[in-house]
Order: C-alpha cells, then sequence, then structure tokens
C-alpha cells in the first residue's frame, strides 16, 4: 500500500510539472510570464505601409502548437490592427497595408523564447577573466 501511495504521488508532480510550462508574453517591449500547455514561441511581423514604409513588431508567446501560432500570427495581426487603427483601412474597408510573419520559431522549455541566452563555454570564461585580470597584471609589472 506505502508503494502505491508513492506512485500516486509522483505521478502527481510529475503530471504538474507537464503541465507549467512557462512562457514569456511578449509584444514590442512589454513582456510577462505565461504558464502555458503547448509550446513557447516568438516571432516578427513586418508591416509594409501603401507607401512602401516598413515597420516590425516582436512578439512572444505560447500556443497549442507550432502551426497554431503560425496561423494565429497570420490572421490576428491584421484583423486586431484594422480595429484598433481604422485609419489603417480605406472607404471599402481593404486594408492599406499587408503583414508577413517572419521568424518564427518554437520551443518546448521554461523560458525559452526570450532573448538569446549568452554562451557560456569554457572560452568564454577565460577570455572574461583574461580581460578583466589583464590591466591588473600588466599594471604590476
Amino acid at each position: 500500500m506505502r508503494g502505491l501511495h508513492l506512485i500516486l504521488l509522483m505521478a502527481l508532480l510529475c503530471s504538474d510539472r507537464a503541465l507549467s510550462l512557462q512562457c514569456y508574453s511578449c509584444h514590442d517591449n512589454q513582456c510577462g510570464v505565461l504558464p502555458c500547455i503547448g509550446v513557447c514561441f516568438k516571432s516578427h511581423v513586418v508591416f509594409t505601409l501603401a507607401g512602401g514604409q516598413k515597420t516590425k513588431s516582436y512578439i512572444s508567446s505560447c500556443a497549442p502548437s507550432c502551426e497554431f501560432a503560425s496561423n494565429m500570427l497570420q490572421n490576428s495581426v491584421a484583423e486586431e490592427l484594422s480595429h484598433l487603427h481604422p485609419g489603417l483601412t480605406n472607404e471599402k474597408g481593404q486594408l492599406l497595408y499587408t503583414s508577413e510573419v517572419q521568424g518564427l520559431s518554437c520551443c518546448g522549455s521554461d523560458l525559452c523564447n526570450g532573448v538569446a541566452q549568452v554562451g557560456r563555454s569554457f572560452w568564454v570564461f577565460a577570455g572574461g577573466l583574461l580581460l578583466s585580470l589583464g590591466p591588473a597584471v600588466l599594471w604590476t609589472l
């Protein structure tokens, strides 16, 4: 009976961990952390206005799958902008810009959709140590 309790405890702990993927949720400079079931993703959307001006919007969040994230970005970004900025449509309701999703990447570990981390190799550590101690060694000579 004691073994059964241990197995049930492990199952509960493991299932909680499986449901607690953490993802950054960012739109441009506004960020937070979300619990997520599925994948984390990051991407940028390039908007081209009728005059040819381009602007980028950076987005990080979570979705049930990478394919879902791609479809969501392509469909919802244009719709959201047309509601927020009605001046971006003509009198017939047609959009005066195009949007293109670029650089979509998906991952499945905690907070993996943030800014790229600095490399942590031995050579990076050695180089940093040499640069910080180098002037002190030269000064003692």
